[in-house]
């Protein structure tokens, strides 16, 4: 491998890079499309069907694995997701694999299979996320199934990457992981446009991102926006679920509380744009553990660009990031948010660190080179 000390010099005609995940994320496709603008060559491998709200044009070569991407289905398929993960990294020629975790079964899958190095993607640590999907003794057999993944891929990858410096320290101290990088969630700079706010005498809040419907999820969050709404504000639903059925379950939880609003997702490119009508944006969790605590949420800088001031949980580091910017607020109650409202504070929204940049995943795949 060609290098000149400077990780901008790797570029696509050197480095080929392989995506491998069960479902396309929105932190993926962002990571590939920096990297395919800084000039590498990435390809996609995935499970399931493509997602109609994603653009593959970005992407080199784009195949489908026709396993669906749910756990129970990626471990009753294992032997065919290796068979078609081996035939279409050996005719890529690939220099590196990229695998994205929840779960990590698919990292562990490469490093037992495949020859070439890998660099594995942890959003969130599955080991301290709860399981409200699981009931009974199977809890007990899923949790060490999840745990045993986490902790083969965090030691046996050959670089590790998160959405903050201080997640990427907790793996390097409970793991000894050795090579670990960090890019933060953040979106893809493509020049924004911005709507005029609702102007109907309302204060519109929008919360845009992931949503439980179960009580023991991290963002059981029905019981806060019913405090929310019930000071007479709105709060508006965009949560990234593309299946009708659970889309049906929330949006008949939306449903039962007035003033909160169903709406379907949009495309990521489209988001920002379509939340900058509202006043405040919502960042808020209903439990917190090492993950949350450490990681980087991306609505809390896509609020930012689209002028939104940001309302979240006073948590470790984002906590701190929105503390130390002044984008926004932190709450202890959502009881605390009338008062907030009515003091019409000026926040500092200057978004130019809102942006997803490549170089640390770059500089993160030149040490890895450079090992091997």
């Amino acid at each position: 491998m060609m290098d000149d000390g400077d990780p901008k010099s790797i570029r696509g005609d050197i480095v080929k890079v392989l995506f491998f995940q069960n479902k396309l994320c929105s932190r993926a496709w962002k990571e590939a499309k920096i990297l395919t603008d800084a000039g590498l060559g990435i390809s996609l491998l995935e499970l399931g069907e493509p997602n109609d709200l994603k653009d593959y044009s970005i992407f080199k070569e784009h195949t489908i694995i026709p396993i669906e991407p749910d756990m129970r289905s990626m471990m009753k398929g294992k032997r065919r997701i290796v068979k078609d993960l081996k035939d279409f990294a050996m005719k890529g020629n690939y220099d590196l694999v990229h695998t994205h975790n929840s779960p990590d079964n698919l990292g562990v899958l490469v490093k037992k299979n495949l020859s070439i190095p890998l660099v594995h993607d942890i959003h969130d640590l599955g080991s301290v996320k709860p399981l409200p999907w699981v009931k009974g003794a199977k809890k007990i057999v899923i949790r060490r199934i999840l745990n045993g993944w986490e902790r083969y891929v965090c030691r046996k990858a050959d670089g590790i990457l998160t959405p903050s410096s201080e997640l990427s320290d907790y793996v390097k101290k409970i793991y000894g992981t050795k090579l670990a990088g960090h890019v933060p969630n953040k979106p893809i700079d493509t020049g924004f446009q911005l709507q005029d706010k609702i102007n109907d005498g309302k204060i519109h809040m929008v919360h845009a991102g992931g949503i439980s419907v179960i009580p023991e999820g991290e963002r059981y969050l029905w019981p806060l926006f019913k405090k929310i709404c019930s000071q007479g504000f709105e709060v508006h639903v965009y949560a990234p679920i593309f299946d009708e059925s659970l889309q049906n379950v929330v949006r008949k939880k939306c449903g039962e509380i007035p003033g909160v609003h169903f709406h379907l997702p949009v495309p990521q490119e489209k988001i920002i744009f379509e939340i900058s009508k509202y006043h405040y944006g919502l960042a808020l969790y209903s439990s917190f553990n090492e993950s949350i605590l450490k990681g980087a949420q991306n609505r809390i800088f896509e609020y930012q660009i689209a002028g939104l001031p940001v309302i979240s949980n006073n948590y470790g580091y984002m906590g701190g990031y929105i503390k130390k910017k002044g984008c926004g607020e932190l709450i202890k109650d959502p009881g605390e948010i009338g008062d907030i409202v009515k003091k019409k504070k000026i926040y500092n929204l200057d978004n130019d660190d809102c942006f997803m940049e490549p170089d640390n995943i770059i500089e993160l795949y030149r040490k890895i080179l450079q090992r091997n």
